[in-house]
């Protein structure tokens, strides 16, 4: 029988194990598991959002104010 080097911790130095990959898999589905867990309310359960009273839209245009020039700046405006 041929010497073949074998995994045995027989040495002295301390070696970190690495998780296998399929280990490493493991560990992720138990987190995503984990993740529905924490969002496991349906939408159907959710009430909707308090209405908001209806309010006319306030349109401020500042171009079509007295004094004020399309594409001038407020501070030329200002200065005349």
């Amino acid at each position: 029988p041929a010497d073949y080097p074998t995994d045995h911790d027989d040495d002295d130095e301390e070696e970190e194990e690495e998780p296998s990959r399929d280990d490493a898999d493991e560990e992720d589905e138990e987190q995503d598991d984990d993740e529905e867990e924490e969002h496991s309310a349906s939408a159907d359960s959710i009430p909707p959002p308090p209405a908001l009273p209806d309010r006319p839209e306030v349109r401020l245009s500042i171009v079509h104010h007295p004094g004020y020039v399309a594409g001038e700046s407020s501070a030329a405006a200002a200065a005349r």
